[in-house]
C-alpha cells in the first residue's frame, strides 16, 4: 500500500538551530575571505590559534576603514565587513578551540593590593576594653596605642587571651567587599592569637604582619596600593612616606582630623572611591 504524498510529514525542529535565519549571500562573503586567507597563508591556518588581540586588531582595522566609508579591502578586494565577520568567526571559534589565546586584560590581573589594619578597622578594640573595664564605650575613646591609659592597662590585656579571641568584629569576614592582600597591625601579642581571631570571624587567610611600628615602611616594602587604618599618625605617615594610598576609617577618636575625601565610613567605600577609578 503506497503512502499518500501530501507534504504533511512530521519533523520535530523545536529548540533546534534555525539556519533559515542566516543570509547565505552575506555568509558567502565571509567564506570568500576564508578562501582568500587559505591562499595567502594555508588552509585552516587560523585554526592553529593566535593571540585573540591579533584577531581583534584586524577586526578593528576593518571597522575603522568601514567607518571612513571605505567598502572594499584593497588587499583582498572583498568587503571590509566580510573581513569583520570572518574575524568575529575566528574569535567565536577560539572560545572552543584556542581559549589559551585570550590575552584581553583580566580584572584579576590588576587587582588592587589592599592592606588592612585590625584594631579599629576590623576588630572593635575599644568596645572590648570598655566591657573589660565595665565602663560605657562613650567614656572610653583612646586615640591610639600610645594613649597613656592603653599603655597602662596593656600589660594586663596582653596576658588575657580570651580578651583578644572574644573581641567583636565590626563586620564578619564574609562581608568583606574585597579580599585583602595582607593585614598589618601594631599589636605585640602572640601572632597566633590574632590568626585565631581572624579565623574565628571568617576573615581570609592572608599574610599577617604583627608588631609593626612603621607601617609606612611595611606598606612600601609590600608594594601596597591601598591601606586602611584608624590611627591618624599611621594614616599621615603612610600617605607621606610611601607610594601607598591610605584611607582613614571613620571612628570617634579620629574625627577631629580633617582628612577630606580620604575618610571612609565603610570598607566598600575603598572600591567606590574616585581615587581608584
Amino acid at each position: 500500500m503506497s503512502v499518500q504524498q501530501d507534504g504533511q510529514g512530521d519533523r520535530y525542529n523545536k529548540g533546534k538551530t534555525n539556519w533559515n535565519l542566516v543570509d547565505l549571500k552575506a555568509h558567502e562573503q565571509m567564506v570568500r575571505v576564508l578562501e582568500f586567507g587559505a591562499k595567502k597563508y594555508s588552509p585552516d591556518n587560523w585554526k592553529r590559534g593566535m593571540d585573540w588581540s591579533i584577531v581583534l586588531a584586524s577586526l578593528k582595522r576593518h571597522i575603522a576603514a568601514f567607518e571612513k566609508r571605505e567598502d572594499y579591502d584593497p588587499d583582498s578586494g572583498l568587503l571590509h565587513m566580510a573581513h569583520v565577520a570572518c574575524n568575529a568567526h575566528f574569535l567565536t571559534t577560539y572560545y572552543r578551540i584556542y581559549p589559551q589565546g585570550d590575552d584581553r586584560p583580566k580584572p584579576w590581573h590588576n587587582q588592587l593590593k589592599i592592606g588592612l589594619d585590625i584594631d579599629g578597622v576590623l576588630a572593635d578594640f575599644v568596645q572590648a576594653c570598655a566591657i573589660k573595664l565595665n565602663v560605657p564605650v562613650a567614656e572610653f575613646q583612646p586615640s591610639h596605642w600610645n594613649d597613656p591609659f592603653i599603655k597602662h592597662i596593656f600589660p594586663e590585656l596582653k596576658k588575657d587571651m580570651d580578651f583578644w579571641i572574644d573581641m567583636k568584629p565590626y563586620l564578619h569576614g564574609g562581608d568583606l567587599p574585597f579580599e585583602p592582600y595582607c593585614y598589618i597591625t601594631s599589636r605585640t601579642i602572640d601572632e597566633e592569637v590574632t590568626r585565631s581571631w581572624l579565623y574565628r570571624w571568617g576573615f581570609p587567610e592572608m599574610p599577617l604582619y604583627s608588631g609593626v611600628a612603621n607601617k609606612a615602611e611595611k606598606c612600601y616594602e609590600l608594594g601596597l596600593d591601598i591601606f586602611v587604618d584608624d590611627h591618624f599618625i599611621h594614616f599621615h605617615e603612610i600617605n607621606l612616606n610611601s607610594n601607598t594610598l591610605c584611607y582613614l576609617m571613620d571612628r570617634p577618636w579620629n574625627r577631629k582630623y580633617d582628612v577630606g575625601v580620604r575618610r571612609i565610613k565603610d570598607l566598600s567605600d575603598v572600591l567606590k572611591h574616585p581615587f581608584n577609578d
